[in-house]
Parts: structure tokens; C-alpha cells; sequence
């Protein structure tokens, strides 16, 4: 089977504003209900693509799913989990508040973090019975991964027999990189590493920074084949390369999605030069007594 965009059935486009939706999930999630139904005739199929979206790259650097960060300790307490501030850092302001954290958690000169402009890199530096830097624990978890300068999922970064540990790579600050743009409800036939089955639509990348608006326009239009016969209901998911949802801090942000129209038709088939071959060679059919 294949398709044609010969239906005589013009475009559909769908706005979406997230301050007008049927339900609001958080800032980077919404549902869209419409009275009005898109449908697919007979033999017809819908694709759908994301033709523009206007949102503000307003997501902290440090947010609430990385800003945890275990140490651990060999002797006395021996786990303690810290938090740093929410908010836009530079590498200069992140270890700022980080230091204020620490003296503020262990008392001031216990703990010295500096970065190093040259390699990139933050060294933590603390006293003897500090082991390092751990994933995970009893009493606590690690989630500041990029800026604090770790690989996700990393081993733990150990210290030397000093109490010294310089992380193992180097400290990102570039904050939201890029936006995925999903359709929850809306089975298609794309491809995506981060999961096993995908409803994304689209890639965006955030050309704007940290604060500022981003403002993507297909200019190739690209849209995915869908297995629903009517649309409606367009539950709306912004995550990002981890397939977390993305915290907008409230910044309102608005879509155009285009639904096409193709009509299926029967391939037929088209004899070639080695039908004619086969057929000549082909023994003769006997006819019956």
C-alpha cells in the first residue's frame, strides 16, 4: 500500500496556547481538548508535524532534579546530603553558592571548592575523613550530574588519601540544550534512543539563552504518519535529553501543529523485463484429457 496526497482535503492547523489549555500539568505539560474533531475518511490516513513553537528557555541551571549533591565520611557522620540553590549559574556564581552551602552545612574553611578555568574542572577539597562524592546512599542521593562535572549515571568520585576530589569531567553550565516535543496520545512511526516507543514529534533546539525566548520554525515541514483515525485531544510533553519533563517556571509558551491528509491506494504492480523472462521459460501447461 502507499499514499497520495491527492485527497482534495486542504490542511488542518491546531494552535496551541498552554494559558488556554483543558488541563495544565505542570509548566512544560498541557492537555488540549476541542469540541471541533479532525477525522480521516475512508481509505485516508493523517500526518501531523510541528510547523512552529515559541517558548522561553527559562529552566535554572540548578533546578529541583539536580540539585542534590551525597558526601561522604569515614568517620563521624558519615553521609551528608546538600542542597544548592535553585537558579542561573555561571560556573563563578555556581561555586559561589556552592561554598556558601558548605560552610553553611559544616561550618566555615571545612570545606574549600574551587574551578579550574584551564581544565574546565571543580576540585573539592575537605577535610581527612571525607571519601567523596557518592551516587548514592543510605540517607541520600547525588542528582547535580553536568555542573557539578559528572558523566549521569558515573561512578563516584573518590578522593585521594588528602580528602582531596577533582571531578572527573568537565563542569556544564549550558543549561537546556534542546526541547523535545511530544504528543502523547498520538501513536507515530519516529524513532528515539531515549525510549523504546516514542511520541515525539520534534527536536528543537534552544537557540536562545538561558532567560530568553526561542522561537523554532519548520521550514521543511516535516510530519509523522498517525495510527489515530480522529484528533481532539493533543496531550502536549516538553522533555529534555533525559526525557524529563521541562520546568518553564510558569512562562506561558505556544504551538502550531499542521494535520495532512493522504489517501491510500493499492500499489500495482508493474511487469518488468524478468517477468517476460520467467514467463517465456515457463513449460507449457498441459490441458486435461
Amino acid at each position: 500500500m502507499s499514499q497520495i496526497l491527492d485527497t482534495h482535503l486542504g490542511s488542518k492547523q491546531v494552535f496551541l496556547t498552554n494559558t488556554s489549555c483543558y488541563k495544565s500539568v505542570s509548566s512544560g505539560e498541557a492537555i488540549f481538548v476541542f469540541n471541533d474533531v479532525i477525522e480521516a475518511p475512508p481509505n485516508v490516513v493523517m500526518s501531523i508535524g510541528l510547523q512552529s513553537l515559541a517558548f522561553c528557555n527559562s529552566r535554572y541551571t540548578i533546578n529541583s532534579t539536580n540539585n542534590l549533591v551525597l558526601l561522604k565520611f569515614a568517620s563521624g557522620t558519615l553521609e551528608v546530603q546538600i542542597t544548592v540553590p535553585v537558579g542561573f549559574y555561571s560556573a563563578s556564581s555556581f561555586i559561589t553558592a556552592f561554598q556558601t552551602t558548605l560552610d553553611e552545612t559544616f561550618g566555615d574553611s571545612v570545606f574549600a571548592a574551587t574551578y579550574n578555568k584551564t581544565t574546565g574542572r571543580i576540585t573539592l577539597d575537605g577535610p581527612s575523613s571525607f571519601l567523596g562524592v557518592f551516587l548514592t546512599g543510605t540517607t541520600g542521593k547525588t542528582t547535580c550530574f553536568e555542573p557539578l562535572g559528572y558523566s549521569r549515571g558515573d561512578a563516584s568520585a573518590l578522593t585521594d588519601s588528602n580528602g582531596v576530589v577533582v571531578m572527573p569531567t568537565v563542569a556544564d553550565f549550558s543549561g537546556l540544550n534542546s526541547v523535545y516535543f511530544e504528543l502523547m496520545n498520538v501513536g507515530s512511526n519516529c524513532l528515539d534512543s531515549r525510549a523504546p516507543s516514542s511520541s515525539t514529534l520534534a527536536r528543537v533546539n534552544c537557540t536562545g539563552n538561558p532567560g530568553q525566548f526561542v522561537f523554532y520554525e519548520s521550514d521543511r515541514h516535516p510530519r509523522l504518519r498517525i495510527t489515530s483515525r480522529t484528533l481532539n485531544i493533543f496531550h502536549v510533553r516538553m522533555t529534555d535529553r533525559y526525557g524529563t519533563v521541562v520546568d518553564l517556571n510558569d512562562v506561558p509558551w505556544e504551538a502550531t501543529l499542521e494535520v495532512i491528509f493522504s489517501k491510500v491506494v493499492a500499489r500495482e504492480h508493474v511487469p518488468s523485463v524478468q517477468d517476460a523472462l520467467e514467463q517465456l521459460n515457463a513449460p507449457p501447461v498441459e490441458e486435461a484429457a
